[in-house]
């Protein structure tokens, strides 16, 4: 959301802080996180990673994790995903 902009430098700080620590990702592979573009309604996050396994029930799970783990980053600093109910409820 642009409501988020604000706390934009500590999340995005948090999230690659988060991927770095994770276990689960393949160190000699990159593992990043950048405001891409701010778009109308959004701030656009460019997130990318490789997991060690090759098995996609792995990666799911750690994507998962991944995705619950950015979510409790943005709470924390009051942020939120951006949604389409948000963007219909202004087009109204």
């Amino acid at each position: 959301r642009l409501a988020d902009m604000a706390v934009m430098p500590q999340i995005v700080s948090e999230m690659r802080e988060a991927l770095l620590a994770n276990p689960e990702l393949d160190p000699e592979q990159h593992r990043f996180v950048f405001l891409r573009s701010v778009s109308e309604l959004s701030l656009d996050l460019w997130i990318s990673c490789h997991t060690r396994s090759v098995f996609l029930e792995d990666f799911l799970r750690i994507n998962q994790g991944i995705i619950f783990t950015f979510s409790q980053i943005l709470r924390r600093h009051g942020a939120r995903f951006a949604d389409r109910n948000q963007r219909e409820a202004r087009i109204l």
